[in-house]
């Protein structure tokens, strides 16, 4: 019936308050879960703005902080006997 729990989070206590019904669910139907955020792009004004500057190292400091966040949820989701991966879009 399911093959997965995909869980969408945005860093939010209140996104969080999800994670018992997660565990509560994988651990009963032994289903992986799948971790993921999305952001936004960074937009230009974030960067130098003549000439756009940093633009890529800024995407890539907001992606590794968002994996950081992802694997600290993963790491508090240890009791599983599912495997949980994370994923940032």
């Amino acid at each position: 019936m399911y093959r997965r729990i995909l869980v969408p989070l945005d860093g939010s206590s209140l996104a969080e308050k999800v994670l018992p019904y997660v565990r509560l669910l994988a651990s009963s139907l032994a289903l992986p879960v799948g971790l993921l955020r999305v952001f936004g792009g960074v937009s230009v004004q974030m960067t130098d703005p003549d000439h756009g500057h940093y633009l890529g190292a800024i995407e890539d400091s907001f992606r590794e902080d968002a994996m950081d966040y992802l694997e600290s949820v993963k790491n508090s989701l240890t009791d599983l006997h599912s495997p949980v991966s994370c994923a940032v879009y």
